[in-house]
């Protein structure tokens, strides 16, 4: 438990940090490759991109290996070699994926998965009242605006403003703070009377049951 606690507030630093934009040329390489990504995602099928960068990977290296081989045999006067004969004929003691190295990465991706299955979960059954209701708002508003709006643009908008929104609370940090507690009063107050109209209907409701038993009986 410890172990997936500090992974997982590890990446959530991690995360904030480039949010808030503390190394602005690494935020803005990956906010930069994010949009890229979903550009060519809603251009391009995923089976379209692979199939493209191995064509492209292959056809470069076919002429680059027969230029090199052609140069090789005419031009230098010497025996063809491929120039990736190293990679190739590495001994099968050789590993491409380090499994320690895969088992490492694997283990903290199971770290992060069981905390937003527990989250989701807190969220789902109800843990917190206020904040179960908080995310019912947003993921209904979420179905409701992609019916209109495609999905791409919904999750392009979510990522602009990810990269925007914490930068921007961070210089109005007191102005925004304000404006919460301004907001969490409102509702709490709403929150307040809802229920105390609840618990006098069912009060109410109450006392008419009673009063109907107490007919009956008579």
């Amino acid at each position: 438990m410890n172990q997936q606690t500090s992974t997982v507030e590890y990446f959530k630093h991690n995360i904030w940090d480039i949010l808030t934009w503390k190394d602005p040329q690494r935020s803005a390489i990956l906010f930069l490759f994010s949009m890229c990504i979903l550009f060519l995602t809603g251009t391009y099928s995923v089976l379209q991109m692979i199939c493209s960068l191995l064509s492209i990977a292959i056809g470069v290296n076919i002429v680059y290996v027969g230029i090199t081989l052609f140069s090789q045999q005419i031009i230098i006067d010497c025996p063809p070699v491929n120039p990736y004969r190293r990679i190739l004929d590495e001994k099968e003691g050789s590993v491409l994926i380090d499994r320690n190295n895969v088992a490492y990465y694997t283990a903290i991706l199971t770290d992060i998965l069981e905390y937003l299955m527990r989250a989701l979960t807190r969220i789902v059954l109800v843990d917190d009242m206020k904040t179960s209701i908080r995310w019912l708002i947003l993921f209904f508003t979420t179905w409701k605006l992609a019916v209109y709006i495609p999905s791409r643009l919904i999750i392009g908008l979510i990522t602009v403003s990810a990269f925007i929104f914490p930068r921007l609370y961070l210089s109005n940090k007191d102005l925004f703070d304000a404006r919460s507690q301004q907001g969490h009063a409102l509702i709490n107050t709403q929150l307040e009377k809802i229920h105390q109209c609840s618990v006098t209907q069912i009060n109410r409701m109450k006392e008419m049951t009673a009063s109907y038993r107490r007919k009956k009986t008579s």
